[in-house]
């Protein structure tokens, strides 16, 4: 919208834009935003808890926003701590999930298992940024030693509202020891900035291939139960890395989706083809193939239940006879196949 803007008013834009680096002001009418409350699926609509702030903000100040960031961003990105995934290119969600998950392979691969707890914090997105500032962040290796614990804690991005700490290690006791040791030291940070953390919706995985398990960890005096699967950056990670679970999830997800899109993606529907394709891409596809990097080596069977969905819609999309093959489908359709797809990327 501001691109269609008569040039003389671009110009006054511009004028302002330089006048606010220069005098190092913002205006404070652009910092007060338009709040609309979003009511959590599930919850009591008449707690005021219950529902997630969207903050709109002026369009003008999200322009500056980001020329103060384009010239921040050279300046801080060297001093970035590695494990800052959050508001940095090349660097997601995924990407953390990624080393995560390589880190538990790598493990099994010397005979380790893998201790994870994973913390919710309340009304993360409430915070100040100040609090953020004295973070305790670790990566130890201790001498002589058989084991290396491995602590991220990524409240300083004020952007998610889930942190893990893990442990790997070849005696299961050494890995609750050192979970435990920075759930305490955690536990101290949290009095001293006033932070709460969720210990009920907080939960703890053992990855490993093993049936016995070591006891609990406790924070702030409650047992964290070992739980066979939990969700994490929008993946469910089992015990196992079989990601059978998080692919049932997938299909529990696509199903509403799909039955909600119908009228305008089912045969009889009068939209032309490829508009129904940039639907099906820009809504459904996302849904199966989120960090498919990392579930991309699940077993060919549970991948083949999410192939069977992409046929069944691009069928009906592309109007299929009944007699031709799906194969027809990948070749004629745009979009690759889950198993390309993620070869595609394991390649890239």
């Amino acid at each position: 919208m501001l691109k269609i803007l008569p040039r003389k008013t671009l110009h006054r834009i511009n004028n302002l834009t330089n006048a606010i680096l220069r005098l190092q002001y913002f205006p404070n009418s652009w910092k007060n935003p338009i709040i609309i409350p979003i009511h959590k699926p599930g919850k009591d609509p008449f707690n005021p808890t219950n529902y997630r702030p969207i903050s709109l903000l002026s369009s003008l100040s999200k322009v500056v926003e980001k020329i103060i960031l384009n010239r921040l961003k050279p300046k801080v990105e060297n001093q970035l701590i590695p494990y800052q995934f959050g508001f940095r290119q090349n660097h997601s969600t995924v990407v953390q999930l990624l080393r995560m998950t390589e880190m538990i392979k790598q493990g099994w691969s010397e005979s380790k298992d893998t201790g994870a707890v994973f913390l919710y914090v309340a009304k993360a997105f409430d915070k100040s940024l100040d609090q953020w500032t004295h973070l305790p962040t670790y990566s130890t290796e201790y001498p002589g030693r058989s084991h290396q614990t491995s602590y991220f804690l990524h409240l300083r991005q004020k952007i998610q509202n889930d942190t893990a700490i893990l442990g790997t290690a070849k005696n299961s006791t050494t890995i609750l020891n050192d979970i435990q040791r920075h759930l305490n030291q955690l536990e101290e940070w949290l009095i001293k900035w006033k932070i709460k953390v969720n210990v009920e919706k907080s939960q703890a995985v053992f990855f490993s291939r093993k049936r016995n398990k070591p006891s609990a960890p406790t924070l702030d005096k409650q047992i964290i139960q070992w739980q066979n699967h939990t969700k994490y950056r929008g993946v469910i990670l089992d015990q196992r890395l079989t990601f059978q679970p998080h692919i049932e999830h997938i299909k529990k997800n696509y199903r509403p989706a799909k039955a909600r899109l119908y009228p305008i993606l089912n045969k009889d529907s009068k939209m032309p083809t490829n508009n129904k394709l940039l639907i099906y891409i820009s809504i459904l596809r996302p849904l199966i193939s989120y960090a498919v990097p990392i579930w991309g080596i699940a077993a060919t069977t549970h991948i083949s239940k999410l192939e069977s969905f992409q046929n069944i819609t691009l069928r009906q999309i592309s109007k299929m006879l009944w007699f031709l093959r799906n194969n027809n489908i990948s070749q004629d359709s745009p979009p690759p196949g889950l198993l390309q797809k993620t070869s595609n990327i394991i390649l890239q």
